[in-house]
C-alpha cells in the first residue's frame, strides 16, 4: 500500500508539480533548514506560517492567557517543539544542555518515557545526568582522534528506585527538513531494498519496519509511518500534550500530583491545529548543495567504501496532495531501512521488531547541522562531534565500510568528509 503523504491534512487544489524540491536560491547557513520547499501555493505558505507558530512558540500550563498554547505537561521533556529542534535542526548534544530523551519499557510508575521537567506543585519523574569518557581511536597512519561515549545516570527518581536499572534508549532530536519528501517515497520502493536475509551477500541486512501495515519512516527506529503519528506522539510524550490521537493525560497512575493538575482542555491541540504543525514539518525543504562538482571525487569515494548500500542517494517519490512534493527526483541519502550498527551503538533497551538497529539516518543537509544548532552532535544521541567522528563509531553491518575508510589515506579520507559537508 503506498501511503501518501498525510492526506487527511492536506489542501485541495494543488497543481502538478515535479522538478528537485529544495530551493533554489542560497539560504544563510543558520536558517537553512526552516525553508519551505518550493512550489507552494499561497493557501499553504499561509498553512505554513500557522503551524511555524504551534511549532515554534513555547506551551504554557493549563489555565495560562493563552488559551490556544494551554495545557504543558504536567510533566515533560520540553515546553515547544523548538526547544528540542531549534530552526528545525538537530539538538545540541545531552552533555551540551541539550534534551534528551530517555526511553524505557512500559512501566507501570514511569510509563515509557522519562519526564525531568513538570508543571508548578507536579514532581518531575527524576533527573536526567549525562557524562562523557574519552575513547581514543589512532589511525594506521598514527592520526589520533578522540571519541565521546556518553554514560547517562538517573538520580532523584520519584516514583521508585527501579527505574535506574531498567534498559534505555537515550536520543538527542534529528533535523526535520525534508521528512515530506520522505513521506511521498512509495512504500513498495522501500520494500523493495529490504534485505533481511542477506540474500545478496554483502552483509547489509536492511529491514523494512510495518507500522499498522504501512512502512514505518520516521523516528530513530521507524516507529511512526506518517509524519503525523511522529507530530501526534512527540506533543504527548515530550510537551505532554494530548490530541485526538493521545486523548489521555500521560500520569501513570503512582502519579496522583500528574493525574489531579489541571487540564488545557480534551483535547489540548485540535485535530486541524495539529495538522498544521504537521503540514509545516512536512513541508520543510532540504538545503541546496553548496557545490557538488567540487567533491565528486569525494562522492565515487563514498560509493566505493560501500556506504551507499545504507545510504541510499537517489529517490522519485509517488504522487502527493501537494504538487511540490509529487513525482519529485530528491538525494536524501538513506534507504529508510533499519540495519544492526554494532554493539557501540546498540542501546539496551531492545523494541520489538527492532532488535537495537536504527533506521539509517538521511544525510541532505548534514554538512549545515552545526551551523543551524552549534553543539550539535552526530548520531542518534549525539555523540560524534564532527562527522569523521560518526564514521568511526559505526559498527555492526557498517563496519566494513568504516574499516575501508579508515584504512584510506588522510587525502582521501579528507575529502569523503568533503563530500558529506556538501550535502
Amino acid at each position: 500500500m503506498i501511503r501518501v503523504l498525510l492526506a487527511a491534512l492536506l489542501v485541495a487544489g494543488c497543481t502538478a508539480g515535479g522538478g528537485y524540491a529544495t530551493r533554489p536560491i542560497e539560504t544563510p547557513a543558520a536558517t537553512a533548514f526552516e525553508q519551505p520547499v518550493a512550489g507552494l501555493t499561497d493557501a499553504e505558505l499561509a498553512r505554513f506560517r500557522i503551524g511555524d507558530r504551534f511549532f515554534t512558540e513555547p506551551w504554557l500550563p493549563a489555565g495560562s492567557a493563552a488559551a490556544d498554547r494551554d495545557g504543558l505537561g504536567p510533566t515533560y521533556v520540553a515546553a515547544a517543539c523548538s526547544a528540542c529542534h531549534r530552526r528545525d535542526g538537530k539538538s545540541r548534544a545531552p552533555w551540551r544542555g541539550g534534551p534528551v530523551v530517555y526511553r524505557i519499557p512500559p512501566d507501570p510508575a514511569y510509563g515509557a518515557q522519562i519526564q525531568d521537567r513538570a508543571v508548578d506543585g507536579v514532581p518531575a519523574e527524576a533527573t536526567l545526568r549525562v557524562e562523557v569518557e574519552s575513547v581514543p581511536f589512532v589511525y594506521p597512519d598514527g592520526r589520533r582522534v578522540e571519541l565521546l561515549r556518553p554514560r547517562y545516570e538517573l538520580v532523584e527518581p520519584a516514583f521508585g528506585d527501579h527505574v535506574v536499572a531498567l534498559p534505555f534508549s537515550a536520543r538527542a532530536a534529528p533535523a526535520l527538513a525534508g521528512l515530506g519528501l520522505l513521506a511521498a517515497i512509495p512504500d513498495d520502493e522501500i520494500l523493495g531494498g529490504a534485505d533481511p536475509d542477506d540474500r545478496d551477500g554483502d552483509g547489509v541486512t536492511g529491514v523494512a519496519r510495518l507500522v499498522d501495515g504501512a512502512v514505518g519512516r520516521f523516528g530513530w527506529t521507524a516507529g511512526q509511518a506518517t509524519i503525523l503519528d511522529q507530530v501526534a506522539v512527540a506533543f504527548h510524550e515530550d510537551l505532554g500534550i494530548t490530541s485526538p490521537a493521545h486523548p489521555t493525560e500521560n500520569c501513570p497512575a503512582p502519579q496522583r500530583a500528574c493525574a489531579a493538575a489541571p487540564s488545557g482542555g480534551a483535547p489540548e491541540i485540535a485535530a486541524a491545529r495539529l495538522a498544521d504543525v504537521a503540514f509545516y514539518v512536512a513541508a520543510l525543504a532540504p538545503p541546496t548543495r553548496r557545490d557538488p562538482d567540487a567533491v565528486r571525487d569525494g562522492e565515487a569515494r563514498f560509493v566505493e567504501l560501500g556506504c551507499a548500500a545504507c545510504h541510499r542517494p537517489r529517490w522519485k517519490t509517488g504522487p502527493a496532495e501537494v504538487a511540490a512534493l509529487s513525482e519529485v527526483e530528491i538525494e536524501p541519502y538513506t534507504d529508510l531501512l533499519l540495519h544492526d550498527l554494532g554493539p557501540e551503538l546498540a542501546p539496551t533497551l531492545v523494541e520489538p521488531g527492532v532488535d537495537g538497529r536504527w533506521r539509517t539516518a538521511p544525510l541532505w543537509g548534514i554538512g549545515r547541522v552545526s551551523a543551524v544548532e552549534p553543539g550539535a552532535g552526530f548520531l542518534h544521541d549525539g555523540r560524534a562531534r564532527t562527522l569523521e567522528e560518526a564514521i568511526l563509531w559505526h559498527g555492526g553491518e557498517a563496519a566494513a565500510s568504516r574499516d575501508a575508510f579508515v584504512a584510506l589515506d588522510a587525502e582521501s579520507r579528507a575529502r569523503v568528509l568533503a563530500f558529506l559537508e556538501d550535502l
